[in-house]
Protein backbone atom coordinates (compact mmCIF):
# COMPACT_ATOMS: atom_id res chain seq x y z
CA UNK A 1 0.00 0.00 0.00
CA UNK A 2 2.39 2.35 1.07
CA UNK A 3 3.99 1.82 -2.53
CA UNK A 4 1.14 2.80 -3.84
CA UNK A 5 0.78 6.34 -2.62
CA UNK A 6 4.46 7.16 -3.20
CA UNK A 7 3.79 6.19 -6.63
CA UNK A 8 0.75 8.61 -6.56
CA UNK A 9 2.93 11.15 -4.78
CA UNK A 10 5.60 11.38 -7.65
CA UNK A 11 3.13 11.47 -10.59
CA UNK A 12 1.41 14.40 -8.73
CA UNK A 13 5.42 15.89 -8.80
CA UNK A 14 6.37 14.98 -12.10
CA UNK A 15 2.67 15.26 -14.34
CA UNK A 16 2.87 18.75 -16.54
CA UNK A 17 0.11 19.60 -18.83
CA UNK A 18 1.06 18.33 -22.33
CA UNK A 19 -1.19 20.96 -23.31
CA UNK A 20 0.23 24.06 -22.01
CA UNK A 21 4.02 22.44 -22.91
CA UNK A 22 3.09 22.21 -26.62
CA UNK A 23 1.31 26.01 -26.74
CA UNK A 24 4.63 27.35 -25.13
CA UNK A 25 6.86 25.38 -27.12
CA UNK A 26 4.39 26.53 -30.40
CA UNK A 27 4.38 30.11 -29.58
CA UNK A 28 8.49 30.51 -28.85
CA UNK A 29 9.18 28.43 -31.97
CA UNK A 30 10.31 31.07 -34.24
CA UNK A 31 9.33 33.55 -32.20
CA UNK A 32 11.58 37.13 -31.90
CA UNK A 33 11.69 39.00 -28.74
CA UNK A 34 13.34 41.79 -30.91
CA UNK A 35 10.58 42.67 -33.38
CA UNK A 36 7.91 45.11 -32.46
CA UNK A 37 4.56 43.04 -32.75
CA UNK A 38 2.72 44.61 -35.38
CA UNK A 39 1.21 43.07 -38.40
CA UNK A 40 2.62 46.67 -40.41
CA UNK A 41 5.67 48.19 -39.66
CA UNK A 42 3.69 51.89 -40.13
CA UNK A 43 1.52 51.11 -36.97
CA UNK A 44 2.37 51.85 -33.51
CA UNK A 45 2.32 48.94 -30.58
CA UNK A 46 -0.17 50.63 -28.09
CA UNK A 47 0.85 50.13 -24.56
CA UNK A 48 -1.10 51.33 -21.49
CA UNK A 49 0.71 51.91 -18.34
CA UNK A 50 -0.44 52.27 -14.89
CA UNK A 51 0.70 53.33 -11.32
CA UNK A 52 -0.07 51.29 -8.32
CA UNK A 53 1.98 53.52 -5.55
CA UNK A 54 2.81 51.13 -2.36
CA UNK A 55 4.64 52.76 -0.16
CA UNK A 56 7.23 55.85 -0.39
CA UNK A 57 10.39 54.90 1.01
CA UNK A 58 11.89 58.83 1.79
CA UNK A 59 11.61 62.04 0.58
CA UNK A 60 15.37 63.11 0.99
CA UNK A 61 15.25 66.65 1.01
CA UNK A 62 19.25 67.26 1.27
CA UNK A 63 19.60 65.25 -1.99
CA UNK A 64 15.95 66.20 -3.64
CA UNK A 65 15.45 62.91 -4.11
CA UNK A 66 11.90 60.19 -4.00
CA UNK A 67 11.84 56.62 -3.15
CA UNK A 68 8.84 54.68 -3.68
CA UNK A 69 7.27 51.16 -4.21
CA UNK A 70 5.10 50.58 -6.90
CA UNK A 71 3.80 47.70 -9.45
CA UNK A 72 4.12 49.62 -13.11
CA UNK A 73 1.38 47.71 -14.98
CA UNK A 74 1.60 47.04 -18.15
CA UNK A 75 -0.83 45.91 -21.38
CA UNK A 76 -0.02 45.92 -24.72
CA UNK A 77 -1.23 42.87 -27.15
CA UNK A 78 1.28 40.75 -28.93
CA UNK A 79 -0.41 39.10 -32.57
CA UNK A 80 2.08 36.26 -32.10
CA UNK A 81 1.22 35.35 -29.30
CA UNK A 82 -2.90 34.12 -30.51
CA UNK A 83 -3.71 30.63 -30.04
CA UNK A 84 -7.18 28.55 -30.52
CA UNK A 85 -7.76 27.21 -26.79
CA UNK A 86 -9.70 24.15 -28.40
CA UNK A 87 -6.49 22.98 -30.06
CA UNK A 88 -4.66 22.72 -26.75
CA UNK A 89 -6.97 21.55 -24.25
CA UNK A 90 -8.98 25.17 -23.54
CA UNK A 91 -5.89 26.60 -21.90
CA UNK A 92 -6.79 30.04 -22.02
CA UNK A 93 -3.62 31.71 -20.50
CA UNK A 94 -0.38 31.03 -19.95
CA UNK A 95 2.59 32.85 -18.03
CA UNK A 96 5.95 33.47 -19.69
CA UNK A 97 8.83 34.94 -18.72
CA UNK A 98 9.24 38.80 -19.71
CA UNK A 99 12.91 38.26 -21.39
CA UNK A 100 11.11 35.66 -23.52
CA UNK A 101 8.87 38.08 -25.54
CA UNK A 102 8.88 41.88 -26.80
CA UNK A 103 8.94 44.63 -24.12
CA UNK A 104 8.69 47.95 -24.10
CA UNK A 105 11.35 49.56 -23.52
CA UNK A 106 9.90 52.24 -21.04
CA UNK A 107 12.30 53.56 -18.74
CA UNK A 108 11.97 56.17 -15.59
CA UNK A 109 13.25 59.52 -17.38
CA UNK A 110 13.85 61.48 -14.12
CA UNK A 111 15.92 58.46 -12.38
CA UNK A 112 18.04 59.37 -8.95
CA UNK A 113 20.21 56.75 -9.33
CA UNK A 114 22.38 54.92 -12.06
CA UNK A 115 19.68 52.66 -12.91
CA UNK A 116 17.17 53.91 -15.19
CA UNK A 117 15.06 50.10 -15.01
CA UNK A 118 14.77 49.23 -11.34
CA UNK A 119 11.97 47.02 -11.82
CA UNK A 120 11.65 43.06 -11.30
CA UNK A 121 11.74 40.86 -14.08
CA UNK A 122 8.59 39.27 -13.03
CA UNK A 123 6.57 36.68 -15.40
CA UNK A 124 3.66 38.24 -17.73
CA UNK A 125 0.65 37.08 -18.36
CA UNK A 126 -0.75 36.31 -21.71
CA UNK A 127 -4.25 35.71 -23.15
CA UNK A 128 -5.55 33.86 -25.62
CA UNK A 129 -6.31 37.29 -27.72
CA UNK A 130 -2.28 37.98 -27.47
CA UNK A 131 -3.32 40.88 -24.53
CA UNK A 132 0.02 40.85 -22.20
CA UNK A 133 -0.27 41.67 -18.87
CA UNK A 134 2.74 42.51 -17.15
CA UNK A 135 3.00 44.10 -13.28
CA UNK A 136 6.44 43.95 -12.24
CA UNK A 137 7.00 45.61 -8.57
CA UNK A 138 10.43 48.32 -8.13
CA UNK A 139 11.49 49.63 -5.82
CA UNK A 140 12.11 53.51 -7.82
CA UNK A 141 14.69 56.75 -6.49
CA UNK A 142 13.36 59.89 -8.58
CA UNK A 143 14.74 63.09 -8.87
CA UNK A 144 12.27 65.91 -7.27
CA UNK A 145 12.96 69.51 -6.71
CA UNK A 146 12.32 70.79 -3.21
CA UNK A 147 10.99 74.19 -1.91
CA UNK A 148 11.98 74.91 1.62
CA UNK A 149 10.42 77.98 2.15
CA UNK A 150 7.79 77.00 4.05
CA UNK A 151 9.26 74.72 6.08
CA UNK A 152 8.44 72.97 8.19
CA UNK A 153 4.83 73.53 7.03
CA UNK A 154 5.93 73.14 3.44
CA UNK A 155 4.14 70.87 0.98
CA UNK A 156 5.93 69.20 -2.53
CA UNK A 157 4.97 68.08 -5.68
CA UNK A 158 6.79 65.18 -7.15
CA UNK A 159 6.83 63.26 -10.18
CA UNK A 160 8.10 60.33 -12.42
CA UNK A 161 8.49 60.52 -16.15
CA UNK A 162 8.09 57.09 -17.61
CA UNK A 163 8.38 57.41 -21.54
CA UNK A 164 9.68 54.93 -24.09
CA UNK A 165 13.90 55.03 -24.37
CA UNK A 166 14.54 54.79 -28.10
CA UNK A 167 11.33 54.47 -29.84
CA UNK A 168 9.22 57.17 -30.93
CA UNK A 169 5.41 57.95 -30.78
CA UNK A 170 5.20 56.50 -34.30
CA UNK A 171 6.51 53.39 -33.23
CA UNK A 172 5.20 53.07 -29.42
CA UNK A 173 2.32 54.60 -28.21
CA UNK A 174 2.46 55.09 -24.92
CA UNK A 175 -0.74 55.86 -23.11
CA UNK A 176 -2.13 55.67 -19.14
CA UNK A 177 -4.41 52.87 -18.18
CA UNK A 178 -7.67 52.91 -17.15
CA UNK A 179 -6.72 52.55 -13.54
CA UNK A 180 -4.11 55.40 -13.89
CA UNK A 181 -2.33 56.20 -9.97
CA UNK A 182 -4.24 53.67 -7.73
CA UNK A 183 -3.38 54.14 -4.36
CA UNK A 184 -5.73 51.38 -3.16
CA UNK A 185 -2.84 49.46 -0.82
CA UNK A 186 -0.61 52.34 -0.15
CA UNK A 187 0.59 52.53 3.04
CA UNK A 188 0.99 55.69 4.82
CA UNK A 189 4.74 57.38 5.67
CA UNK A 190 5.27 58.68 8.95
CA UNK A 191 6.94 62.02 8.39
CA UNK A 192 4.81 62.44 4.69
CA UNK A 193 1.04 62.52 4.20
CA UNK A 194 -0.23 62.23 0.99
CA UNK A 195 -2.71 64.53 -0.09
CA UNK A 196 -3.23 64.32 -3.86
CA UNK A 197 -2.33 61.99 -6.74
CA UNK A 198 -2.59 62.32 -10.51
CA UNK A 199 -1.63 61.56 -13.88
CA UNK A 200 -1.33 62.57 -17.35
CA UNK A 201 -0.04 62.18 -20.78
CA UNK A 202 2.43 64.45 -22.79
CA UNK A 203 3.82 65.30 -26.04
CA UNK A 204 7.19 66.35 -26.75
CA UNK A 205 8.81 67.28 -29.86
CA UNK A 206 12.25 67.26 -30.25
CA UNK A 207 14.82 69.74 -32.44
CA UNK A 208 16.85 66.09 -34.18
CA UNK A 209 13.48 65.26 -35.45
CA UNK A 210 10.16 67.58 -35.33
CA UNK A 211 8.13 65.06 -37.25
CA UNK A 212 8.58 62.72 -34.33
CA UNK A 213 6.47 62.57 -31.55
CA UNK A 214 7.46 61.37 -28.62
CA UNK A 215 5.00 60.62 -25.86
CA UNK A 216 6.13 60.47 -22.07
CA UNK A 217 3.31 59.51 -18.84
CA UNK A 218 4.29 61.40 -15.46
CA UNK A 219 2.69 60.57 -12.09
CA UNK A 220 2.46 63.41 -9.69
CA UNK A 221 2.52 62.84 -5.94
CA UNK A 222 1.26 65.85 -3.83
CA UNK A 223 2.69 65.62 -0.36
CA UNK A 224 2.73 67.49 2.77
CA UNK A 225 5.16 67.27 5.65
CA UNK A 226 3.48 66.10 8.89
CA UNK A 227 4.87 68.94 11.52
CA UNK A 228 3.93 67.47 15.01
CA UNK A 229 7.82 65.90 15.41
CA UNK A 230 9.66 68.73 13.90
CA UNK A 231 7.05 71.19 16.21
CA UNK A 232 7.91 69.79 19.55
CA UNK A 233 11.50 69.20 18.39
CA UNK A 234 12.24 72.77 16.77
CA UNK A 235 9.71 74.95 16.44
CA UNK A 236 8.55 75.24 20.07
CA UNK A 237 11.81 75.53 21.79
CA UNK A 238 13.14 78.24 19.28
CA UNK A 239 9.96 80.09 19.92
CA UNK A 240 10.78 79.72 23.93
CA UNK A 241 14.50 81.25 22.97
CA UNK A 242 12.82 84.05 21.35
CA UNK A 243 10.97 84.76 24.63
CA UNK A 244 14.72 84.53 26.59
CA UNK A 245 16.00 87.11 23.92
CA UNK A 246 13.61 89.60 24.17
CA UNK A 247 14.06 89.76 27.88
CA UNK A 248 17.53 90.48 27.39
CA UNK A 249 16.42 94.24 26.07
CA UNK A 250 15.12 95.01 29.56
CA UNK A 251 18.07 93.62 31.64
CA UNK A 252 20.14 96.92 33.32
CA UNK A 253 22.91 97.53 30.92
CA UNK A 254 25.33 97.44 33.82
CA UNK A 255 24.28 93.94 34.84
CA UNK A 256 26.84 91.04 33.96
CA UNK A 257 24.29 88.49 33.15
CA UNK A 258 23.01 91.11 30.31
CA UNK A 259 25.96 89.82 27.99
CA UNK A 260 25.81 86.28 29.43
CA UNK A 261 22.36 85.68 28.47
CA UNK A 262 22.72 87.17 25.03
CA UNK A 263 25.73 84.97 24.64
CA UNK A 264 23.70 82.08 25.17
CA UNK A 265 20.45 83.06 23.58
CA UNK A 266 22.66 83.66 20.20
CA UNK A 267 24.67 80.10 21.19
CA UNK A 268 21.44 78.60 20.65
CA UNK A 269 19.84 80.05 17.84
CA UNK A 270 22.90 79.44 16.21
CA UNK A 271 22.30 75.48 16.94
CA UNK A 272 18.70 75.84 15.44
CA UNK A 273 20.16 77.29 12.70
CA UNK A 274 22.54 74.11 11.76
CA UNK A 275 19.67 71.65 12.29
CA UNK A 276 17.62 73.63 9.90
CA UNK A 277 20.25 73.65 7.47
CA UNK A 278 20.90 70.08 7.72
CA UNK A 279 17.62 69.16 6.81
CA UNK A 280 17.32 71.48 3.90
CA UNK A 281 19.23 71.40 0.60
CA UNK A 282 21.60 73.68 -0.26
CA UNK A 283 19.71 75.82 -2.77
CA UNK A 284 20.10 79.12 -4.14
CA UNK A 285 16.41 79.36 -5.28
CA UNK A 286 14.49 79.80 -1.62
CA UNK A 287 15.64 79.90 1.64
CA UNK A 288 13.23 78.69 4.95
CA UNK A 289 11.43 81.42 5.97
CA UNK A 290 12.33 79.54 9.68
CA UNK A 291 16.16 80.09 8.94
CA UNK A 292 15.93 83.86 8.29
CA UNK A 293 13.63 84.32 11.33
CA UNK A 294 16.77 82.49 13.20
CA UNK A 295 19.33 84.58 10.88
CA UNK A 296 17.45 87.92 12.00
CA UNK A 297 17.28 87.16 15.60
CA UNK A 298 20.95 86.39 15.84
CA UNK A 299 22.23 89.92 14.50
CA UNK A 300 20.02 91.40 16.38
CA UNK A 301 20.88 89.83 19.65
CA UNK A 302 24.68 90.15 18.22
CA UNK A 303 24.15 94.17 17.99
CA UNK A 304 22.77 94.42 21.36
CA UNK A 305 25.63 92.46 22.68
CA UNK A 306 28.16 93.86 21.26
CA UNK A 307 26.71 97.63 22.06
CA UNK A 308 25.95 95.97 26.12
CA UNK A 309 29.58 95.47 26.10
CA UNK A 310 30.57 98.80 25.15
CA UNK A 311 28.04 100.50 27.34
CA UNK A 312 29.49 98.76 30.57
CA UNK A 313 33.25 99.11 29.28
CA UNK A 314 32.00 102.80 29.28
CA UNK A 315 30.49 102.88 32.89
CA UNK A 316 33.20 101.32 34.49
CA UNK A 317 35.85 103.55 32.82
CA UNK A 318 37.56 106.44 34.13
CA UNK A 319 35.62 110.02 32.85
CA UNK A 320 38.02 110.95 29.78
CA UNK A 321 37.02 107.05 28.60
CA UNK A 322 33.57 107.45 29.22
CA UNK A 323 33.71 110.53 27.04
CA UNK A 324 35.37 108.88 24.06
CA UNK A 325 33.15 105.73 24.59
CA UNK A 326 30.06 107.76 24.31
CA UNK A 327 30.98 109.38 21.65
CA UNK A 328 32.13 105.84 19.83
CA UNK A 329 28.51 105.02 20.89
CA UNK A 330 26.98 107.42 19.30
CA UNK A 331 28.26 107.19 16.00
CA UNK A 332 27.15 103.74 15.55
CA UNK A 333 23.75 104.27 16.45
CA UNK A 334 23.85 107.06 14.27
Amino acid sequence: MSHFYFTLLFLNVVYCDPNESKLIADLLKNYNDLERPVREPELPVKVKLGFQLIQIVDLDEKNQTLDTIAYLLYSWNDYNLKWDPKEYGNVTSINLPIDKIWRPDVLLYNSGSTDFDSTFKSMAQIDQNGSIFWNPPAIMKSTCDIDVRYFPFDEQLCWLKFGSWTYNGLKLDLEVDESGLDTSMFIPNGEWLLQDVNCNRSTKFYTCCPNEPYYDVKFYLHLRRRTLSIGMNIIVPSLLISVLASFTFVLPVDAGEKVALETTVMMSLIYCLEIVAEMTPVTSDSLPLLSMFYMSCIILIGISCVFAVLVIISHTANPDTQIHMHTTVMSFSV
